[in-house]
């Protein structure tokens, strides 16, 4: 879109796979941006560059989404000013008045929808609001308020111009023809045999765990690119996971509870997903069996999806 080709955009997210989605649809539209993974690196990104807009993602480590446009809106620059549109994977009570208080400009729920993301950023960019800072919900999307709804380093930051194929900085080159991850199956008990996957899905449940026909439609030829992606970074995601529920930590297990959920959400795989949103709401009860049973449940399905994403070219 011409009316954006001027424009550059900052993207604050450290999930690698959302990150790139929100790279990719910004270069959709005909636009420039920058991805940086966490508050820390956004701060010093924007004390050097001059963005026209924010793209922050809510939860992340070091540095969340909330403390970061806080400090921002403390800069003495013109950079407190700039407008920030958060980034949630779901809206919950009280998150509208989270982003009021941090100053907030706007925000959009992940998965992102190409024509919301486009309809905020025509909002902010072509028609930029002056004075206080203003919140308004973006057409199709749920009111906030609903219920039903490393800092020595230097800034980690990836240019990405509207011609190229965007990959966040510190990513891996996308896998050839295969995963690049290997997960053991689990091993029944005293036999040593391997389990296959499908034995721990629902019955009737479709054997075919990626949408491909959904993925090709919104991501073109790079879906494949993205699975791999998400492949590559599962493992870590997995350690993550289980060490914060063998710590009865309910702080660090929502978080990565929350972290695999998004992903999931992002590339439609909905079993995955569904599992780790029951898994967060065990975690939230601090029900420590049950999410130990879950997360079982959730290595076994990503052993799986590693498995088939071997095939996928």
């Amino acid at each position: 879109m011409r009316e954006f080709s001027d424009k550059l955009v900052l993207v604050v997210e450290d999930n690698v796979v959302n990150q790139q989605v929100a790279l990719l649809e910004l270069q959709y539209l005909g636009m420039r941006a920058d991805a940086v993974g966490n508050g820390n690196e956004a701060i010093e990104a924007l004390s050097k560059i001059k963005y026209d807009l924010v793209l922050m993602d809510c939860q992340m480590p070091e540095m969340d989404g909330f403390t970061a446009t806080k400090k921002i809106r403390e800069l003495q620059s013109s950079v407190k000013s700039t407008p920030i549109i958060a980034m949630t994977a779901q809206a919950m009570e009280g998150d509208r008045e989270r982003c009021l208080e941090a100053g907030m400009n706007d925000y959009i729920s992940k998965p992102i929808d190409r024509e919301t993301l486009a309809t905020v950023l025509r909002r902010w960019l072509t028609n930029p609001v002056d004075g206080p800072y203003v919140y308004d919900k973006p057409a199709g999307e749920k009111d906030l308020s609903s219920k039903e709804s490393s800092n020595s380093e230097s800034c980690r930051l990836k240019t990405v111009e509207p011609s190229e194929t965007p990959r966040p900085y510190g990513a891996p080159e996308p896998a050839a023809s295969r995963c690049a991850v290997e997960i053991k199956w689990p091993e029944n008990s005293g036999q040593g045999a391997e389990v296959h996957p499908l034995q721990i899905l629902e019955p009737g449940y479709d054997n075919e765990l990626f949408d491909h026909e959904f993925l090709r439609e919104k991501f073109g030829e790079r879906w494949v690119m993205l699975i791999h992606l998400f492949i590559e970074s599962m493992e870590k995601q997995l350690n993550n996971l289980e060490s914060s529920i063998s710590n009865s930590d309910k702080r660090k297990s929502l978080f990565d509870a929350h972290q695999l959920k998004s992903v999931a959400a992002t590339l439609r795989l909905g079993r995955l997903k569904t599992i780790c949103a029951t898994l967060e709401n065990a975690a939230r009860k601090e029900d420590w069996q049950a999410s130990n049973d879950l997360f079982k449940s959730v290595k076994q399905l990503c052993a799986r999806l590693a498995h088939d994403a071997k095939n996928l070219q």
